[in-house]
């Protein structure tokens, strides 16, 4: 029994070790059954562990459940515990009944808390709940899986491990230092944790995947079975599918959802929805992950739609003819028999009947239509058979038109084609309100994320914003533009995330209709220490934050080079293959007659960090996967593409990365702005060109050429060339900086 004393002024006595991890052990307190001790290991209770408790302490979160159940949502330290005047601790609400969440929807589990399809959405409920409260004053909490979440036979839930949440005090951050790979996004995966800064757009990936285990019986969004039973994935199934963003859910050429798991349909139409917003578009853009309050939002509505099924046992929503739950199979109870029981012997098969010979047929007995033998199909005369074909198959297949045309015409997509038709139509003749009721119906009705729809959602908020000016409301109608650009902003990454799944289809346009916008970020440029080979001009990696800018989706085209110049200087000769032959100073001369028809919005090479950055699009890894030489996804010398290793190919002839741009390996190797340096010591770190000191003349060129070999590929490959150098595998590609 240790005597202990708190920062609130009480002393305390511990009893029985209840738990005990990798840091310390957690024990009962005498005369203490609201709160328990955390107490740490020896070499854990550090001075920085104790100035992030004390920085908790003095700014606890709203805690909700506490103020309406009087249920601790999150164990926030109460105190801090010191014996003999030395920190060794603190002190944090007990929770009596709590389980892991992984026995709220593990089928094999959840019996115990006896919660069913209805109480699992309040479960949900009350998570996102505790996560927003969290949120809203600034914390992260980074280790967000089952382990550290309890919930009750209420479905009352409480966040644990409070300790390892990130806290930002004041200039000091204090990081999360674990995390759990199934749970963590994207952009994380392979990454350590205690040099990260964690966002809540981090924890956004991990709450979605919770939620989506809570309503789909416990699979992983990620826990994809593969179509090929010959094919593999390195590693575990869920890990590779979050880092390469294959949601086995929605369409995918590999992975399909698993065979006893619920269809997405069979969830709400929002919550499908905003599933499909955290887990395709999250994987490009983070900010489009939803947040708590979306998710409780959606959840709390449809937690009120739901339904009791036929046969009165399980939950299902109201457009679902079919329950789900009753659909799958019941367990089957192994019977096993007494070991001294005897074994029947086995019984002798059956003896076959002796063959009879056939009865003769006496001569001239009519036979019935038919093969010798046999009756025929239909025992009626062949005239009136042919008569009932006659009549009875354009009749049938009547019948089945007018079916298709009902299943077809009810379909989401038809749906919400039609709406979307009305709510045009409503725009035009100056009725708002009508155009916002059909497009909310829209938006609910349509298979595909809300974002398809963001350019009329921000057309209707123009609409409105004019009707407020009209009318002299400036609040109104400055909240109405905002909501406008928060849209244009949404329909941007929804064309970024359409245009990233399919080769180029019809012509090449101008530079102008054919520029990108890349959202700035940040990323770690260079070859990491894990990557080989590693040469030495691409270390040390450092990382860099770039501004948002556009860049032009395809290589420079020769016919858009001869738009600007008269005639391209290329070896390979068609208007949509990229220009070759083009040296930097070549180049300098194209965008000085290029940037005299608009003066006001010059384009330029983009630097070597905006190259590198664009190129990646989110990507951690140096190659990308989705230009893996071994499927022909790039133009190498080696590749195994149609045009291998004997000329260029027409721009757009391989899936575009996650940003939209195409041929960023390959086919031409691209000219950037930036003089050569030998390593990227005193390189700037915001995405600029790196100007001074220049040691060379010499210019560089990323991202590989049709000449060369599939290991000459990759983002972090640094090649450079005097400023005069023309060949035949040297192109460029062009960025302009957003207005």
């Amino acid at each position: 029994m240790t005597r202990l004393t708190g920062t609130d002024g009480q002393t305390y006595r511990t009893q029985d070790e209840l738990a005990r991890g990798g840091e310390g052990v957690i024990l009962s307190l005498e005369g203490h059954t609201d709160c328990l001790a955390k107490l740490y290991l020896p070499g854990q209770a550090t001075g920085a562990r104790a100035a992030k408790l004390s920085a908790m302490l003095s700014d606890p979160p709203r805690d909700e459940m506490w103020e309406r159940f009087r249920h601790a949502s999150i164990t926030w330290p109460l105190a801090l515990l010191e014996e003999d005047r030395r920190f060794v601790g603190y002190l944090m609400p007990r929770i009596h009944g709590g389980l892991s969440l992984l026995n709220a929807y593990n089928p094999r589990a959840r019996d115990c808390l006896g919660l069913d399809w209805h109480a699992q959405h309040q479960v949900a409920k009350n998570l996102c709940t505790a996560l927003h409260a969290l949120h809203v004053k600034g914390y992260v909490m980074g280790d967000l899986n089952p382990r550290n979440i309890l919930v009750t036979d209420r479905g009352l839930v409480t966040l644990v491990d409070t300790d390892s949440f990130q806290v930002r005090a004041g200039e000091r951050l204090y990081r999360c230092p674990v995390g759990v790979p199934e749970y963590t996004p994207r952009e994380l995966q392979g990454l350590r944790f205690d040099q990260v800064d964690r966002t809540p757009e981090h924890d956004r990936f991990g709450l979605g995947v919770l939620v989506f285990q809570l309503l789909m019986d416990g699979f992983h969004p990620f826990a994809g079975a593969l179509r090929d039973p010959a094919d593999s994935v390195p590693g575990k199934t869920d890990e590779w599918c979050i880092r390469h963003g294959v949601f086995p859910w929605r369409a995918s050429r590999r992975f399909h959802k698993p065979p006893a798991a619920r269809a997405l349909e069979t969830l709400d139409p929002t919550l499908a929805t905003l599933f499909e917003r955290c887990f395709i578009g999250g994987h490009v853009t983070p900010a489009l992950r939803p947040a708590p309050k979306e998710w409780l939002a959606a959840l709390d509505l449809a937690q009120q739609r739901l339904v009791r099924c036929a046969a009165g046992i399980h939950w299902r929503y109201p457009e679902n003819a079919d329950c789900h739950a009753c659909r799958m199979p019941p367990r089957r109870a192994t019977i096993r028999l007494p070991r001294d029981r005897p074994r029947m012997p086995p019984r002798p098969p059956p003896t076959p009947p002796a063959a009879q010979p056939a009865a003769p047929v006496p001569a001239g007995t009519p036979r019935a239509p038919g093969r010798a033998g046999r009756p025929a199909l239909w025992p009626l005369p062949r005239s009136t058979r042919a008569r009932t074909i006659e009549i009875g198959v354009p009749l049938v297949l009547g019948v089945l038109a007018v079916l298709l045309y009902a299943l077809w015409s009810t379909q989401p997509a038809v749906q919400a084609a039609s709406l979307l038709t009305q709510t045009r139509a409503a725009l035009a003749r100056g009725d708002e309100g009508g155009a916002e009721r059909a497009l909310q119906q829209a938006t609910a009705a349509a298979p595909a994320p809300a974002a398809a729809f963001a350019h009329d959602w921000a057309d209707l908020y123009r609409a409105l914003a004019r009707r407020a000016q009209a009318a002299d409301e400036t609040d109104k109608a400055d909240l109405a533009l905002v909501e406008a650009a928060r849209w244009d902003g949404k329909a941007r990454a929804a064309r970024r995330l359409d245009l990233g799944t399919r080769p180029r289809r019809g012509g090449v346009g101008s530079l102008a209709e054919e520029l990108v916008e890349v959202p700035g970020g940040s990323f770690l440029m260079g070859c990491s220490p894990g990557d080989q080979p590693c040469p030495n001009d691409e270390q040390p990696p450092r990382r860099v934050t770039t501004a948002p800018f556009l860049m032009t989706r395809y290589e420079v085209t020769q016919g858009q080079w001869k738009a600007v110049m008269g005639e391209a200087p290329a070896h390979f000769v068609r208007d949509d293959r990229p220009v070759e032959g083009v040296s930097w100073e070549d180049i300098q001369g194209f965008l000085g007659r290029l940037n005299a028809q608009d003066p006001d919005r010059p384009y330029r090479l983009p630097t070597e960090a905006e190259w590198e950055y664009a190129a990646r699009a989110d990507t951690p890894s140096p190659e990308r996967s989705d230009q893996d030489p071994a499927r022909a996804q790039a133009r190498c010398a080696g590749c195994g593409s149609p045009w291998d290793g004997r000329k260029t190919a027409p721009v757009g002839s391989f899936t575009p990365n996650a940003f939209g741009l195409y041929d960023t390996v390959g086919n031409v190797a691209e000219w950037v702005q930036d003089c050569y340096h030998e390593d990227y010591i005193g390189a700037p770190t915001d995405g600029t060109e790196w100007r001074t000191p220049c040691v060379t003349t010499a210019r560089v060129w990323r991202g590989g050429a049709w000449s060369d070999p599939p290991e000459r590929l990759g983002y972090t490959r640094r090649s450079r060339g005097a400023p005069t150098l023309r060949d035949n595998s040297l192109g460029l590609r062009l960025a302009r900086d957003l207005p």
